[in-house]
């Protein structure tokens, strides 16, 4: 019988100073030149500013704060781009969203602190 067990160190990558998943180092401003061509084409593309655009009706219309999560339920917008443009709406100047009053997340349960205009 054999043992399938996968004997590798774990932290190989980490003691060598390589990665932790594969890959190229980081370009030196720390965004790799893949990332900074897939932001520069989403922004060209306009899909940037229509997700952005998408969150911020759906918060006005709602009239009250929303979890990242909600908002990616109720808009269609998978998390990790509602996530990237709530924090650019926060982020922006002068900024487009705050932090509103902790609560529970009304789809995980969770305490979260929700967003709003």
């Amino acid at each position: 019988m054999k043992n399938n067990t996968d004997h590798r160190n774990p932290y190989e990558s980490v003691e060598k100073g390589l990665p932790l998943f594969g890959g190229s180092l980081p370009e030196p401003s720390g965004v790799r030149t893949t990332s900074a061509e897939a932001y520069d084409n989403l922004k060209a593309s306009g899909i940037l500013g229509s997700q952005a655009r998408t969150i911020l009706k759906l918060l006005l219309k709602a009239g009250e704060p929303m979890s990242l999560q909600e908002i990616s339920i109720t808009t269609g917008l998978p998390i990790n781009a509602v996530s990237g443009r709530v924090n650019e709406l926060k982020n922006s100047s002068p900024p487009l969203l705050s932090e509103g009053d902790k609560r529970k997340c009304k789809i995980t349960g969770r305490k979260i602190i929700p967003v709003r205009t």
